[in-house]
């Protein structure tokens, strides 16, 4: 049940790194300390920095 655990943690994992490299970003691990929750909130304020970027170009003021 363990082995099946970590393989999830690990695809998980993959899916934020992935999408990650989609918007532009290399993330490097420098250790092994990075996490899913640290992946998922770099990709959400990526994302969120894009949209209010794109908001504030394309607004009709």
């Amino acid at each position: 049940m363990q082995e099946q655990s970590f393989h999830d943690e690990m695809n998980s994992i993959d899916q934020w790194l992935s999408e990650l490299r989609s918007l532009g970003v290399s993330p490097k691990r420098k250790n092994n300390l990075n996490d899913k929750k640290e992946l998922q909130d770099l990709t959400e304020n990526i994302k969120q920095e894009l949209y209010q970027q794109y908001k504030t170009a394309y607004s009709e003021t």
